[in-house]
């Protein structure tokens, strides 16, 4: 009788434990949901050429691009894998490799095309000019 008596009142409480422990990791984030990973990418001489973060596999935070000499070509917020606010290198409007439809796809915009960008233009200053967007708000700002 006594044993019946405790596990009445043992039950209910490994019953709220229980349901508890569930509730919290149902509610837990898997560990690989929403990382964001920050890409550093260099050229030959490991000078750092952009500075971006991508979140998910697309582009997510502030997106940083300087040429050879270390000065900033373009700075902008990438919202979900598109330009949102500030200035973009466009590199599909130079290199033909890219996607017209979707020039900020990782898999080809995470590499040092400055050095490629640059070579093009052998003994002048590069015109950065003809790859560069900006973007207010996620519309793209026309000149």
């Amino acid at each position: 009788m006594k044993i019946i008596i405790i596990l009445a009142l043992i039950n209910p409480l490994l019953i709220t434990i229980y349901s508890c422990k569930g509730g919290i990791n149902k509610n837990k984030k898997s560990d690989n949901m929403d990382k964001t990973e920050k890409i550093i990418i260099k050229n030959d001489l490991n000078k750092i050429v952009a500075v971006m973060y991508v979140s998910n596999s697309l582009l997510n935070g502030q997106c940083k691009w300087y040429d050879s000499r270390g000065e900033l070509i373009s700075d902008g917020e990438f919202i979900r894998g598109k330009p949102y606010t500030g200035t973009f290198i466009n590199w599909s409007n130079f290199l033909g490799e890219f996607n017209q439809e979707y020039p900020y796809d990782i898999s080809v915009y995470c590499k040092d095309w400055v050095t490629r960008f640059e070579m093009s233009f052998r003994s002048e200053r590069p015109k950065y000019d003809i790859v560069l967007e900006n973007y207010n708000k996620g519309e793209k700002v026309i000149k």
